[in-house]
């Protein structure tokens, strides 16, 4: 029972990727955005900065970070999950949210930044850790 709650927890934890697809980008964008602030302070404290906390890595990109996450972490603990649950719909969901995030690596002529997802979405800009 206890690792059915974990899993259910850990489920919950990264569930935005199986959500509605305005959802899921939401989201992405405020968690995004929390993992640049931690980079932010990192620069600040003058440590290393971690891994996709670096707002000015032009190397960044959220279509493919998001379908990373989605194959890495999300899929090999929503699956199992949803097969125990009897519940094929978060599967669905998130294979349509991978297949956005893909189509949109495809198609892009430039790498989809936070910035542009927050234009889409209709969310302020921020630059450098402060709201316009």
């Amino acid at each position: 029972a206890q690792l059915v709650l974990q899993m259910a927890l850990k489920a919950a934890d990264i569930s935005h990727a199986a959500k509605p697809l305005e959802v899921h980008k939401r989201w992405t964008v405020l968690i995004t955005e929390e993992f640049y602030r931690q980079g932010d302070f990192e620069r600040s404290m003058g440590i290393p900065i971690s891994p996709l906390c670096d707002r000015f890595d032009s190397k960044q990109d959220l279509s493919k970070s998001q379908t990373g996450f989605i194959d890495f972490v999300v899929k090999p603990v929503l699956q199992p999950f949803s097969r125990f649950c009897c519940e094929d719909k978060w599967i669905n969901t998130l294979e349509r949210n991978r297949s956005y995030w893909e189509k949109r690596a495809a198609h892009a002529t430039e790498r989809v930044y936070l910035n542009t997802l927050k234009a889409e979405l209709g969310i302020p800009f921020e630059e450098d850790g402060i709201c316009e």
